[in-house]
């Protein structure tokens, strides 16, 4: 079995780097990540899925990293 690999570099085109892939287990876990490490400076250890779910689903969609990412592909659309 092969491991998820979610906090991995991944590979994506230039002009898309963020791009999901909806064939992919994780498709739209990495580009978030990658988003949230390279525009936010997100240090090792703040990306935490776990809190970030927990507290969209408390606040709704009010993390700051979710925030970034909607308006990230708001603006991208």
């Amino acid at each position: 079995m092969r491991p998820l690999g979610l906090f991995e570099t991944t590979l994506a085109t230039p002009s898309a780097p963020y791009a999901i892939d909806p064939n992919e287990i994780g498709g739209a876990i990495r580009p978030f990540i990658r988003f949230c490490r390279e525009r936010l400076s997100a240090p090792e250890g703040a990306i935490s899925l776990a809190l970030i779910i927990e507290e969209s689903w408390k606040r709704g969609r009010n993390h700051p990293y979710l925030t970034a990412w909607d308006a990230f592909n708001r603006e991208t659309a």
